[in-house]
């Protein structure tokens, strides 16, 4: 009987392991810089920390990110922003699609 307890403690475990290291893949594979081929100047950058920095010509921005899904959450000071995920690039909402380099 004691066995069959730490079985299921054993795979409980493995199973929390599982859901929060693909947290962390999803987030890994995300990082790195993306420009909007209409407009060049514009840049993202994901970091591995979950931090952004978007930088264009008219606009600086930076705070935290998360990931739910193939959802892409941006918390700055003026508020939440999301972006789909397709592939190697990001999908605003107003369409504005984000490639990564």
């Amino acid at each position: 009987m004691i066995q069959n307890n730490h079985s299921v403690g054993i795979v409980a475990v493995l199973a929390l392991l599982t859901i929060l290291c693909a947290g962390c893949l999803a987030t890994s594979n995300l990082a790195g810089t993306y420009e909007v081929e209409e407009n060049p100047d514009l840049v993202l950058e994901l970091f591995n920390d979950r931090t952004f920095y978007c930088k264009g010509s008219w606009c600086e921005l930076s705070g935290d990110y998360s990931v739910q899904n193939d959802t892409v959450y941006f918390q700055t000071y003026f508020g939440t922003f999301t972006a789909k995920i397709n592939g190697t690039t990001l999908i605003e909402s107003d369409d504005m699609v984000w490639v990564k380099q």
